[in-house]
């Protein structure tokens, strides 16, 4: 008998931990990669793909969990996903996307700021198992539909600055909310600040940034960039290559006769400084000569 008991314990255990390996495996394999793209850039803006060194991106390219993207100076980038969010990526910036994975309307997305300063246009999202955060090496800040800064410099910390909806802040344990119109400082090791109001310079640069996400979010997509062959040169026909030395020399004979006329100006020139300095003394000269350099210009 209790062998009996013994043989459908074992068996029950069994189904139930098949029943939770089922479970997981659907899980992760419902779990697909989201792919965004870089949707329009300004300037020099370098990515690396996982596995790869970095190299110059171009628009249109496509950006998969694991790519990093920077920018030199006077440069910029913005990042599209496929529901209209949009992450701009400012000067002298350092992202990577460390996660982007999707499940039905569930969507999990996480942008690593490593440096610099990007602004993010997310919308609503549409389940509460879904989550867009943007973590920097001091905090973790968590958005559900909002237009919000985040900046990041190792002997400032990270700072948040929120155009509309609101943010959760997180550092060293402590859970902040950051509503519209209001910012939040985070310095290394410590929690972060008491949200205080945004000054007007920081809005303005808010709204701005959101206008030109809204119409990178609008725009249509472009099609995935492809490196171009140069096209070949026609070959030349002897001809042509007569034709083409003999404008070559007419080139290099009018230069040559515009270089002896400079010279011959020029020797013009000081002589009759020499003259005017020698007659009137060295400042009437010196006054005679500006007035003869300008008008030969």
């Amino acid at each position: 008998m209790r062998s009996e008991t013994g043989k459908i314990k074992m068996a029950g255990r069994s189904a139930l931990f098949l029943a939770i390996a089922i479970f997981t495996y659907t899980a992760i394999a419902g779990a697909a990669s989201v792919t965004t793209i870089l949707a329009k850039k300004k300037g020099k803006v370098e990515v690396k793909l996982p596995g790869g060194d970095w190299k110059d991106a171009q628009a249109g390219m496509k950006l998969e969990e694991g790519a990093a993207l920077r920018t030199s100076i006077g440069a910029e980038a913005f990042i599209k996903w496929g529901n209209g969010d949009v992450i701009k990526i400012s000067s002298l910036s350092e992202v990577k996307l460390s996660k982007l994975q999707e499940s039905g309307k569930v969507r999990n997305n996480e942008v690593s700021l490593l440096k610099g300063r990007t602004f993010a246009r997310v919308n609503k999202l549409e389940s509460d198992k879904s989550t867009f955060t943007i973590r920097t090496p001091t905090a973790i800040a968590g958005v559900r539909g909002t237009g919000f800064d985040s900046s990041f410099t190792p002997d400032q910390g990270a700072q948040f600055s929120v155009l509309s909806g609101s943010i959760e802040v997180e550092a060293e344990g402590v859970v902040v909310e950051v509503q519209e119109g209001m910012m939040s400082q985070v310095n290394i090791g410590e929690p972060p600040m008491p949200p205080e109001p945004a000054p007007p310079v920081v809005i303005e640069t808010l709204r701005s940034d959101d206008t030109q996400a809204s119409e990178v979010s609008a725009a249509p997509e472009l099609p995935e960039t492809t490196e171009k062959a140069e096209p070949e040169k026609p070959e030349q026909t002897e001809a042509s290559e007569q034709t083409e030395a003999s404008e070559q020399d007419e080139a290099t004979a009018q230069d040559e006769v515009i270089e002896r006329t400079v010279d011959t100006v020029d020797d013009d020139v000081e002589q009759v400084i020499q003259n005017d300095i020698e007659q009137t003394g060295v400042e009437e000269g010196m006054r005679e000569a500006g007035t003869l350099i300008i008008n030969i210009e």
